[in-house]
Protein backbone atom coordinates (compact mmCIF):
# COMPACT_ATOMS: atom_id res chain seq x y z
CA UNK A 1 0.00 0.00 0.00
CA UNK A 2 1.32 3.41 -0.97
CA UNK A 3 1.00 6.21 1.57
CA UNK A 4 0.68 9.95 1.16
CA UNK A 5 3.89 11.97 1.29
CA UNK A 6 2.08 14.75 3.15
CA UNK A 7 3.73 15.67 6.42
CA UNK A 8 1.23 15.06 9.18
CA UNK A 9 1.35 14.27 12.84
CA UNK A 10 -0.51 11.15 14.03
CA UNK A 11 -3.69 13.06 14.87
CA UNK A 12 -3.91 14.41 11.30
CA UNK A 13 -2.70 17.97 11.95
CA UNK A 14 -0.12 19.34 9.53
CA UNK A 15 3.47 19.04 10.73
CA UNK A 16 5.49 22.18 11.30
CA UNK A 17 8.80 22.67 9.55
CA UNK A 18 10.59 21.94 12.82
CA UNK A 19 8.71 18.64 13.20
CA UNK A 20 9.54 17.74 9.61
CA UNK A 21 13.23 18.43 10.26
CA UNK A 22 13.14 16.24 13.39
CA UNK A 23 11.56 13.46 11.33
CA UNK A 24 14.16 13.92 8.56
CA UNK A 25 16.99 13.78 11.10
CA UNK A 26 15.64 10.47 12.36
CA UNK A 27 15.67 9.10 8.82
CA UNK A 28 19.20 10.38 8.17
CA UNK A 29 20.31 9.05 11.56
CA UNK A 30 19.08 5.57 10.69
CA UNK A 31 19.48 5.32 6.92
CA UNK A 32 21.66 8.20 5.74
CA UNK A 33 25.33 8.94 5.37
CA UNK A 34 27.54 11.93 4.64
CA UNK A 35 30.56 11.29 2.44
CA UNK A 36 33.05 12.69 -0.05
CA UNK A 37 32.90 11.28 -3.56
CA UNK A 38 35.56 11.47 -6.24
CA UNK A 39 34.11 12.70 -9.51
CA UNK A 40 35.40 13.24 -13.00
CA UNK A 41 34.10 15.34 -15.85
CA UNK A 42 35.20 15.26 -19.46
CA UNK A 43 35.53 18.66 -21.10
CA UNK A 44 34.63 19.31 -24.74
CA UNK A 45 38.33 19.24 -25.64
CA UNK A 46 38.60 15.72 -24.23
CA UNK A 47 40.47 16.73 -21.09
CA UNK A 48 39.29 15.00 -17.92
CA UNK A 49 38.95 17.05 -14.76
CA UNK A 50 38.87 15.37 -11.37
CA UNK A 51 37.10 16.87 -8.39
CA UNK A 52 35.41 15.86 -5.16
CA UNK A 53 31.87 16.46 -4.02
CA UNK A 54 30.38 16.42 -0.55
CA UNK A 55 27.14 14.43 -0.34
CA UNK A 56 24.31 13.58 2.00
CA UNK A 57 22.53 10.40 0.89
CA UNK A 58 19.67 8.18 2.03
CA UNK A 59 19.13 4.83 0.29
CA UNK A 60 15.83 2.96 0.31
CA UNK A 61 14.45 -0.04 -1.54
CA UNK A 62 10.95 -0.31 -2.96
CA UNK A 63 9.68 -2.61 -5.71
CA UNK A 64 6.79 -0.26 -6.53
CA UNK A 65 8.63 2.96 -7.37
CA UNK A 66 10.23 5.81 -5.48
CA UNK A 67 9.73 5.24 -1.74
CA UNK A 68 7.37 7.73 -0.10
CA UNK A 69 9.98 8.42 2.55
CA UNK A 70 12.38 9.78 -0.08
CA UNK A 71 9.66 11.91 -1.65
CA UNK A 72 8.87 13.38 1.78
CA UNK A 73 12.57 14.16 2.32
CA UNK A 74 12.60 15.93 -1.05
CA UNK A 75 9.59 18.00 -0.04
CA UNK A 76 11.27 19.04 3.21
CA UNK A 77 14.52 20.03 1.47
CA UNK A 78 12.93 21.26 -1.75
CA UNK A 79 14.72 24.64 -1.95
CA UNK A 80 18.14 22.95 -2.21
CA UNK A 81 16.85 20.59 -4.91
CA UNK A 82 17.78 17.10 -3.78
CA UNK A 83 17.82 14.36 -6.40
CA UNK A 84 16.30 10.91 -6.26
CA UNK A 85 18.22 8.50 -8.47
CA UNK A 86 17.23 4.98 -9.38
CA UNK A 87 15.96 2.40 -9.54
CA UNK A 88 19.15 0.39 -9.28
CA UNK A 89 19.23 -3.37 -9.11
CA UNK A 90 21.38 -5.06 -6.51
CA UNK A 91 22.28 -8.55 -5.41
CA UNK A 92 20.91 -11.88 -6.46
CA UNK A 93 17.51 -11.03 -4.97
CA UNK A 94 16.90 -8.22 -7.49
CA UNK A 95 15.76 -5.34 -5.30
CA UNK A 96 15.03 -1.90 -6.67
CA UNK A 97 16.73 0.73 -4.59
CA UNK A 98 16.76 4.50 -4.82
CA UNK A 99 19.20 7.13 -3.62
CA UNK A 100 18.00 10.48 -2.27
CA UNK A 101 21.00 12.78 -2.54
CA UNK A 102 22.11 16.29 -1.86
CA UNK A 103 25.37 16.92 -3.69
CA UNK A 104 27.70 19.84 -3.17
CA UNK A 105 29.26 21.58 -0.20
CA UNK A 106 26.64 24.30 0.25
CA UNK A 107 23.62 21.99 -0.09
CA UNK A 108 25.08 19.38 2.24
CA UNK A 109 26.17 22.00 4.77
CA UNK A 110 22.69 23.55 4.72
CA UNK A 111 20.95 20.22 5.28
CA UNK A 112 23.31 19.04 8.02
CA UNK A 113 22.92 22.39 9.81
CA UNK A 114 19.12 22.09 9.61
CA UNK A 115 19.22 18.56 11.06
CA UNK A 116 22.02 19.03 13.59
CA UNK A 117 19.80 19.48 16.67
CA UNK A 118 18.22 16.04 16.19
CA UNK A 119 21.14 14.04 14.78
CA UNK A 120 22.71 11.45 17.04
CA UNK A 121 26.43 11.41 17.87
CA UNK A 122 27.36 8.83 15.22
CA UNK A 123 25.89 10.81 12.31
CA UNK A 124 27.24 14.07 13.71
CA UNK A 125 30.72 12.55 13.83
CA UNK A 126 30.30 11.14 10.31
CA UNK A 127 29.25 14.55 8.98
CA UNK A 128 32.13 16.37 10.67
CA UNK A 129 34.60 13.78 9.34
CA UNK A 130 33.22 14.20 5.81
CA UNK A 131 33.49 18.01 6.01
CA UNK A 132 37.08 17.76 7.29
CA UNK A 133 37.96 15.26 4.56
CA UNK A 134 36.41 17.46 1.87
CA UNK A 135 38.14 20.64 3.09
CA UNK A 136 41.47 18.82 3.41
CA UNK A 137 41.24 17.53 -0.16
CA UNK A 138 40.33 21.00 -1.38
CA UNK A 139 43.34 22.53 0.38
CA UNK A 140 45.71 19.89 -1.01
CA UNK A 141 44.35 20.47 -4.52
CA UNK A 142 44.80 24.23 -4.18
CA UNK A 143 48.36 23.81 -2.84
CA UNK A 144 49.22 21.47 -5.73
CA UNK A 145 47.87 24.01 -8.24
CA UNK A 146 50.02 26.77 -6.73
CA UNK A 147 53.12 24.59 -6.89
CA UNK A 148 52.47 23.51 -10.48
Amino acid sequence: MRHSTASVILDGTPATHRENLAWAAGIVDGEGYTFVQDQKHQLKNGEIRHYQSLNLCVRQADDYGVPDMLSRLSNIFGPVRPRINGPYLTGKHIINYYDWRLQGFEKTQFAVAQLWTWLGPVKRHQAVAAFIDYCGRLERRRAAAVLA
